[in-house]
């Protein structure tokens, strides 16, 4: 796995600790004035995002490719089209991971974050394989909910794992699944679904994090993963403790002896605020 990502998200005695932020909406905002965040344009979207990096100093620089996905079908309905009217759930998912051009985009902009931030950890997130799957099934097919089966989550890793393949050469550093909020669904059982992304990490030596919480999900080990992001309590492993949005109105964050912080910046925060807020982290 990846030593240098690691190596930043764990806590030492005489250091404070890491912060993992989401703020995609809230530099959106900002720094965009809420403008389109320029996904299929690498040049400008290096530029928007060492803004925001420069501006809020995160320990780890993330590019979020499913939000890069969103805009790329935005601008490409027919894509969308193409994907709709087939019963098997990961049809959708299958068509749009296999576009070459949406890969050979996502490969540029890794290419241009890779070489602006050569001494911070550089990540992907993606929906996990579950999520994934039902939410382009929903949005292809125009429909409000989805049953998904263990057959549908499997095949749809070893889709997002052949889509990993694709960024063998990107020289970044962990991979992270994001969990629909609530599902309860980052246990051992249902993360064993996973195993092809599981393979793919370990192959290309990235370190590998899940990111669940709500309602159900209850932490235990985690095969295969080298990390999690949680508002539960865990002790166990490499842990990023998400912080609650009350701790934007004023609330001391969580104490913990180690890991790291997670926190997603709300979009109508004013600047002054956020980074007032974020100086009791560091």
């Amino acid at each position: 796995m990846s030593r240098d990502l690691i190596d930043t998200l764990t806590r030492r005695e005489d250091s404070r600790a890491a912060v993992w932020l989401d703020s995609l909406g809230y530099s959106q905002r900002v720094i965009l004035g809420g403008a389109e965040i320029p996904w299929l344009r690498p040049a400008e979207f290096l530029n928007f995002h060492r803004q925001a990096h420069s501006l809020l100093r995160p320990s780890v620089a993330t590019l979020q490719a499913g939000a890069f996905y969103e805009t790329w079908l935005m601008a490409r309905p027919e894509a969308l089209q193409s994907m709709a009217g087939k019963k098997r759930l990961g049809f959708a998912l299958k068509q749009l991971l296999a576009d070459e051009k949406p890969r050979r985009l996502v490969c540029e902009l890794l290419r241009v974050l890779r070489s602006a931030y050569s001494s911070t950890p550089l990540v992907v997130s993606i929906p996990s394989p579950r999520r994934w799957a039902a939410s382009i099934h929903k949005r292809a097919n125009r429909i409000e909910a989805v049953a998904i089966s263990e057959d549908d989550v499997e095949s749809a890793s070893m889709y997002v794992a052949d889509w990993l393949r694709s960024f063998a050469e990107s020289s970044i550093d962990g991979l992270l699944l994001e969990e629909e909020r609530g599902d309860g669904q980052a246990s051992a059982q249902a993360l064993a679904a996973y195993q092809p992304v599981i393979n793919a990490a370990k192959y290309y030596r990235w370190a590998l994090g899940v990111l669940s919480q709500g309602a159900g999900y209850a932490p235990g080990p985690l095969e295969g993963i080298d990390f999690r992001i949680t508002d539960a309590d865990c002790e166990a492993g490499i842990t990023g403790r998400v912080i609650p949005d009350s701790f934007w109105a004023g609330e001391n964050p969580p104490v913990f002896r180690k890991g790291f912080y997670y926190l997603k910046v709300p979009e109508d925060a004013l600047p002054e605020r956020v980074l007032e807020r974020l100086a009791l982290l560091r």
